[in-house]
Formats: C-alpha cells, sequence, structure tokens
C-alpha cells in the first residue's frame, strides 16, 4: 500500500501503466487499472493506493 496526499493548489492525473489495484479516499473507493486514467481534485486530500500497480502520477 502506498499513501498519497493532494496539495490544496493543484490536482493529481494518475495513468494506470501496469498492473491493477484499488484507489481508497475518505469517502470511497474505486478500482484502477493499467490504461485507465483518473483525476483527482485539490480538494481530495489524502488517498491510498493498494494492489500490484504501476501508476505515472503527474500534478499540476
Amino acid at each position: 500500500m502506498a499513501e498519497y496526499a493532494v496539495s490544496p493548489d493543484s490536482f493529481l492525473l494518475l495513468s494506470g501503466v501496469k498492473g491493477s489495484g484499488k484507489l481508497f479516499w475518505e469517502n470511497g473507493q474505486s478500482s484502477f487499472t493499467s490504461g485507465d486514467h483518473c483525476l483527482l481534485p485539490a480538494t481530495l486530500g489524502g488517498f491510498q493506493v493498494t494492489g500490484e500497480l504501476d501508476l505515472i502520477v503527474t500534478s499540476l
């Protein structure tokens, strides 16, 4: 499991490169696999990633 935090000044774009896993945040969760993309808003705060998943994490 890896833990991340979204900065209140920016958003994150997650891109699945290889494998599969799940994203967990305060009030929800979502499956994630290679080829998936997810835009996480600046207001999200912290989240966790589980599974065997290689991600590219981009912030702007």
